[in-house]
Parts: C-alpha cells; structure tokens; sequence
C-alpha cells in the first residue's frame, strides 16, 4: 500500500484512500470512482480509480443505493501528496491558507504565526478546501482493515452482543427488547423492558436516550446541552 502510495504521489495529483464499503452507513462521506487508472510498477490487487465525485453524509436510503452500485468507497479521511502538488493546491484554491503555510515555513516565524493568525483561518476541512476542486485526483483502494468508531453504531460492533441484537459493554437485561446499543462505563447492570433499537449512554453526569436510526444527529444535542456537561 505504502509503495502504491509513493508511486502516485510522484505524478503530480492529490489522492485519497477509499474503503471498500461493509454496509450502508449513513454517517460516512463516500467517494464515488470512475475509470481505472493503471500506474507503472503498481500492482492490481488494490485498484486506483479517477474520482468522479465527492458525496457527504447521505441518508439511509442513498447510502444503500451507494452499496448496490458498487463503484462508491468510504472517504477514510486520508491523504496523499507531494509537498510541490498540494501547495500548488492551496495556492489556487486557499490563498489565505497558503499564505499562512508559506509564514509557517518561514525561518523563527513559526510560534509567532501561530499565535497571530491561526485563530483568523476560515474553518474548512482539507475535503473542502482542496481535494474536491483539485483537477486530477485519485482514490487508491485501501488494502487494510479499517473502521471509524466516531459513532455509537461503529463503538458497538466491539461490545458483546444477546440473542436479541442487544449489543453492550456492560451487564443487561433485557425482556421483548431488540437490537439496542447500551454504555455504561461504571458497569452497572441496565435493565430493559419493551424498547427497540435504542442507544442508551450513561455517565457520570448525564444520560442519553435516543433511536439508533438519530445517531447522526446526536451533534445537534450539543447546542442545547449545559456548556458544563459538554
């Protein structure tokens, strides 16, 4: 993978690497692949395709049409570049960016950049800012395992789980109760009675309750939570 890497770094292009769906996550960015692209001394066991588009979070239903089309991977959120090629990039599409970069290189202005400018910066992801108005970008499939745990459905494939779906990292008991997802870090034993896809998070200081099909939507409690329990 790492070889397959270098190798297209060296042609001038931004790259991304993709994974291969597992199932229809709705909370996922997703890349969609066009033709394949044959680089010399790369080997096809793990293809390299032109990206056709970038495609954000999608609803449950789009993100089982991704699945059954099979040319749509995971945005893992990985980069690969040349310094040359990607300050190219931030010099066409971010020019304040590129400014600031150009400061950080510069000889003992590092901290002092730092302090004066980083707060200034527009909030954008390098998605954003760079690889989805990049002219030539590629999607290097990935040849390893990988998963995002940045959401209750992902934490709780690692929990242990019933015979009803319930799915825990603590002791339960559960009566005419399915395919819930249940943390409690002190271990306490949660009983469930009568309740259906659930995640129920407790901590120290606050409980969450809410459908597992509103993960996604856990973010849009922020706001409306106490600045103290954040």
């Amino acid at each position: 993978m790492q070889h397959r890497a270098e190798a297209a770094g060296q042609r001038g292009v931004q790259k991304k690497i993709g994974v291969k769906p597992t199932w229809a996550c709705p909370g996922y960015g997703y890349i969609e692949q066009g033709e394949a692209v044959k680089l010399r001394s790369v080997g096809a066991e793990n293809p390299v395709h032109h990206v056709v588009r970038f495609r954000e979070k999608p609803n449950a239903d789009l993100a089982e049409s991704f699945l059954r089309e099979g040319n749509f991977r995971w945005n893992a959120g990985m980069f690969v570049w040349s310094v040359p090629s990607v300050l190219s990039e931030f010099n066409r599409h971010t020019p304040e960016l590129a400014s600031f970069i150009s400061q950080l290189r510069a000889p003992k202005n590092f901290e002092k950049t730092i302090r004066e400018r980083f707060r200034k910066l527009p909030r954008i992801s390098f998605d954003y800012a760079i690889m989805e108005k990049a002219d030539r970008v590629l999607v290097l499939e990935a040849g390893f395992d990988w998963d995002d745990v940045g959401s209750w459905r992902a934490v709780a494939k690692y929990f242990k789980n019933d015979a009803e779906g319930n799915a825990a990292n603590c002791e339960i008991t559960a009566l005419d109760s399915t395919n819930n997802i249940v943390f409690n870090p002190d271990g306490a034993r949660i009983a469930l009675l009568g309740v259906h896809n659930l995640i129920v998070v407790r901590t120290a200081d606050a409980i969450l309750i809410c459908h597992r099909h509103q993960a996604e939507k856990i973010k849009n409690l922020l706001g409306k939570v106490p600045e103290e329990l954040q």
